[in-house]
């Protein structure tokens, strides 16, 4: 029992001992970044200034965070309380560099005093910065639907966010604001209920620009876009023609024209034969009205005809009433349907946070 006991102690011990070491276990840029901190509590400013710089020849393998605590250990390493200690340049540029990097940036109290925050707040002033804000997943829910990333800036700006294919091929502008200081792009991967964007590795760039002094400011940010196809249904686009039946019956124009002309010949040449004999023929204008007559009859008639549309067919045309109604039956279906799949689309940008 006694050994066993040992056996749980010596287990336990072992855990808590590689727990501590995992906790303690820190990037070199961690390590130099604390050293170039402690030098600066200890006034030791030249020394703190050139391990914030050699962390800084790490390049992109620093986060942005690091990047950040190493210009701020140069503000506060060269803009010290002590007089005859600062170097108002190298302070500045660090400063600039920071805010560049973060509109939200600031040096942290421990590295600060009245003079290092006057002097912040005065490049400030002077910086066209801004701080984009991503989320690493970001879910699109429906076609037209969108994630937002915030912009926000100290000068009105214009912006735009684009999605750039990693081959080159595809250039696609997913959203723009004419002119903002603080605002949301929209992130998407369809407009209109069409997808915009193929599945693929892209650099999703924010591009903002000072219109009054024409400074630029990017971001780029990597990412994978997961983008399935969608297929909608076919949607008709208008009752083809060649399905109407004729509603009328063909025009009879022709034939009656040529029947009104002969009823009013006919009319004329009855007039002429009953027309009375001498001297009634002579005593008036009565007997002399049947070409009025007739004239007036042909003329009727020949109108009549030339406007004659044909008949009306009431079967076909009721057909063709069903027809349309079947079609747009037809179509509202489709179109039901395939805002149901529009609605039900699901894609997903996954975002690297960092940018650069």
């Amino acid at each position: 029992m006694r050994s066993r006991g040992w056996t749980v102690l010596a287990l336990a011990w072992a855990m808590l001992s590689s727990s501590v070491d995992g906790q303690e276990q820190r990037s070199p840029w961690e390590v130099m970044l604390e050293r170039a901190k402690t030098a600066v509590n200890d006034l030791q400013y030249l020394r703190a200034d050139s391990l914030a710089r050699e962390v800084l020849t790490a390049g992109v393998r620093l986060r942005r965070a690091q990047r950040m605590e190493a210009l701020q250990i140069i503000a506060a390493a060269n803009f010290p309380e002590t007089e005859g200690d600062r170097r108002v340049a190298q302070a500045r540029s660090a400063l600039t560099e920071l805010v560049k990097l973060d509109l939200g940036a600031a040096v942290p109290r421990e590295l600060s005093w009245t003079g290092l925050d006057s002097l912040f707040e005065d490049v400030l002033r002077a910086t066209y910065a801004a701080t984009v804000t991503v989320r690493r997943d970001n879910a699109i829910a429906g076609i037209d639907g969108t994630a937002l990333i915030r912009v926000r800036t100290n000068r009105l700006s214009r912006m735009s966010l684009q999605a750039r294919s990693r081959d080159g091929i595809d250039v696609v502008t997913l959203d723009s604001v004419a002119a903002a200081l603080d605002t949301t792009l929209q992130l998407r991967v369809g407009r209109s209920g069409r997808v915009m964007l193929r599945a693929g590795e892209y650099d999703f760039v924010v591009s903002l620009n000072d219109p009054r002094t024409g400074e630029a400011i990017i971001r780029r940010f990597a990412g994978i876009a997961v983008v399935p196809a969608i297929d909608y249904l076919p949607e008709p686009a208008v009752l083809d023609s060649s399905e109407y039946l004729p509603e009328r019956a063909p025009s009879q124009r022709t034939g009656g024209i040529v029947g009104a002309v002969l009823i009013g010949a006919a009319t004329v040449a009855l007039g002429e034969a009953l027309r009375a004999a001498e001297p009634i023929k002579g005593s008036g204008t009565v007997d002399s009205r049947y070409r009025v007559v007739g004239f007036t009859i042909a003329l009727g008639a020949g109108a009549a005809a030339w406007f004659d549309r044909g008949r009306l067919l009431d079967r076909n045309a009721r057909e063709n009433r069903k027809r349309e109604v079947q079609f747009a039956a037809k179509l509202r279906a489709a179109r039901t349907e395939n805002a149901r799949r529009a609605a039900e689309y699901r894609a997903s940008v996954s975002l690297d946070p960092e940018g650069r």
